[in-house]
């Protein structure tokens, strides 16, 4: 079995953390409801119900997580 390096897997987290942002500010062209928002050195992501990039990708690769960056907004 091959595993990889905690190098190796921040490289690859951090590229799809990019491409579901990408998907993600794509969506935002067709609804206002998408949430991007930074946390951990990446983001977490939600575009909708049932879609594919819904996801906080990276979390905790390149910076420390804040634990209140993970409350919800009730606004």
């Amino acid at each position: 079995m091959i595993f990889a390096t905690a190098t190796l897997a921040a490289r690859i987290e951090r590229a799809e953390s990019r491409l579901a942002c990408d998907f993600a500010d794509a969506a935002r062209h067709r609804r206002d409801d998408v949430v991007i928002r930074a946390i951990g050195g990446s983001a977490a992501i939600f575009a909708g119900p049932d879609q594919p990039f819904n996801k906080v990708v990276g979390l905790g690769f390149d910076e420390k997580i804040d634990v209140n960056a993970l409350q919800h907004d009730r606004t």
